[in-house]
């Protein structure tokens, strides 16, 4: 490699490596918390990565609307904050001290990396790019709701449990009159440790009524708080 620190962990997977021009560590700044459906994820500030779970098994899927300044859940959830380790004013003794190791890019000044930012991290367990389907079928009577395609289509991952998140900073999620436009949600089956996409459109006025699916158009990302 060319001068620099490259970082591996367990069987070499990949930490760090300031080779990679411009790269930045993404820091968990923001651990664990609650929000319920329809309020602003609290903490948030504009380049932060959401990374959302269910708040209990009741929740059927969770997205949310990123159409004002601060994003807004769709479903209660809990959730944790990302924050590149460039941004200004981040803590320096999240790990429970001042001691630590800095890495800086060429210009000796934007910090790509400090193991003082945070005392928890995420595990990147799946990750999938555009193309699942999404889709379902009405009427559900899940509270009235779409009822989703829980087909293997749409199958993200099999193996979450109680410490599973999912990007959620691609999400859409509008009603705007009889229209309802949802896309890059997801559903956490009860029951079992699958994850599955969740994508759709439907509208109903004037005596008719329609739907489909909206496939997925973006980076999926599923992770593990560690």
């Amino acid at each position: 490699m060319a001068y620099g620190v490259s970082i591996t962990g367990a069987n070499d997977s990949f930490v760090f490596d300031t080779t990679i021009a411009g790269a930045t560590a993404m820091p968990v700044v923001q651990g664990d918390t609650g929000v319920t459906s329809g309020n602003a994820y609290s903490g948030y500030t504009a380049g932060d990565l959401i990374f959302a779970k269910p708040a209990n098994s009741n929740v059927y899927i969770i997205g949310a609307d990123w159409s004002s300044t601060t994003p807004v859940a769709f479903g209660s959830q809990t959730f944790i904050l990302l924050r590149p380790a460039d941004t200004g004013g981040l803590a320096v003794n999240q790990n429970g001290t001042n001691y630590g190791l800095q890495i800086f890019d060429s210009d000796g000044t934007t910090v790509m990396y400090d193991s003082r930012h945070t005392n928890a991290g995420l595990d990147i367990k799946a990750g999938l790019g555009a193309g699942l389907p999404g889709g379902g079928s009405m009427p559900s009577g899940i509270n009235g709701d779409f009822q989703v395609d829980e087909s293997s289509s749409n199958l993200i991952y099999t193996a979450y449990n109680s410490n599973t998140y999912v990007l959620i900073s691609s999400s859409y999620s509008r009603q705007m009159g009889f229209i309802t436009v949802r896309y890059h949600h997801y559903r956490f089956k009860p029951g079992t440790t699958n994850i599955y996409y969740v994508g759709y459109y439907h509208w109903s006025g004037f005596g008719n009524n329609g739907f489909g699916g909206i496939p997925s158009s973006s980076q999926i990302i599923v992770g593990d708080l560690v």
